[in-house]
């Protein structure tokens, strides 16, 4: 298997080649992610020529945006996720993204990332200099509080800790 870096365009191409179900991370024109959640490549794992997963990413604000993971139905199961992940922690940081599933419960997959790193949601003091950010405070608006209880998250930033979480970790 091997990682090959393409863009959203060249995936969503090469996808109806291969599966008969709709592209698994695929966004309506008018949705509100559009304005600030840019997904303009992925990183691609191929077993030879067939497509085992993928995560997506863009570049705003500072940020390595980074959004519609999947593995393909036929690869699920198989614990293949953890490796392009890994391969997505390769891109520059600091990373920024949103957490929600229709494979797993959000809470699940919001915990699971947790385990990878991320901080769920943190809180203006915690982001210091990066409260401010307008990719930030896009993601806040559109996550905090959502009815399907996604999140957001951040990887790869200073943030300012409080001594008893850091107890806690």
């Amino acid at each position: 298997m091997e990682f090959k870096t393409m863009s959203t365009q060249e995936l969503k191409a090469l996808w109806p080649e291969q599966s008969d179900e709709p592209f698994p991370a695929n966004r309506s024109s008018g949705s509100p992610l559009n304005s600030f959640y840019p997904i303009d490549d992925y990183i691609v794992l191929l077993d030879e020529e067939n497509i085992v997963g993928g995560i997506g990413f863009g570049k705003k604000d500072g940020f390595t945006i980074r959004g519609g993971a999947f593995i393909s139905p036929k690869y699920r199961k198989q614990n293949l996720y953890n490796s392009i992940s890994a391969e997505a922690d390769k891109l520059p940081t600091p990373f920024i993204a949103g957490f929600s599933s229709s494979i797993v419960s959000n809470k699940e997959w919001i915990e699971s990332n947790k385990n990878r790193g991320w901080d769920i949601s943190p809180t203006d003091k915690e982001l210091g200099e990066y409260a401010d950010n307008p990719t930030v405070k896009a993601f806040k608006d559109y996550y905090d509080d959502h009815p399907k209880g996604a999140k957001w998250a951040v990887k790869g930033l200073p943030l300012s800790k409080m001594w008893w979480k850091v107890m806690l970790r």
